[in-house]
């Protein structure tokens, strides 16, 4: 709970800067423009790098390592530490150099399973036996 008490006042402190900046600066306003005003041009490069770069770098990392723990748990012993993450990592390079849309098809195929599914569900409660009223 001391993680998430942490994380919570690291969030208010974050809404609030913005806050009090977007009222002191009437203008649409980002980490860049923000600190351009207040520290100069170059450093301003700096913040946008590190607020929004350096995150979507460290993203695919941490949620291949995600990625990684939870299908380690599944098949424990199949493949080494960070091996499913490889292989994960490993196919959506492939397909990508392929010039496979992976998002588009994957998206394709899931609508269908969830489709397929409701049918099978509906037609099974439709043609089932009756459900029996309660014996009161």
């Amino acid at each position: 709970f001391i993680a998430f008490g942490i994380a919570l006042l690291l969030s208010i402190c974050n809404a609030l800067t913005f806050a009090e900046l977007a009222l002191s600066l009437p203008r649409q306003g980002s980490i860049g423009s923000y600190a351009e005003v207040t520290v100069g041009q170059f450093p301003a490069i700096l913040a946008v790098f590190a607020g929004y770069v350096v995150p979507a770098i460290f993203g695919l990392s941490a949620e291949l390592m995600l990625f990684d723990s939870v299908i380690g748990q599944l098949f424990p012993g199949l493949l080494p530490n960070m091996g499913w993450a490889v292989v994960l990592l490993a196919t959506l390079v492939a397909l990508n150099l392929a010039g496979t849309d992976v998002f588009a098809t994957a998206q394709q195929l899931l609508t269908f399973v969830i489709i397929a599914f409701f049918l099978a569900a509906g037609l099974a409660a439709v043609s089932g036996p009756a459900a029996a009223g309660p014996a009161w």
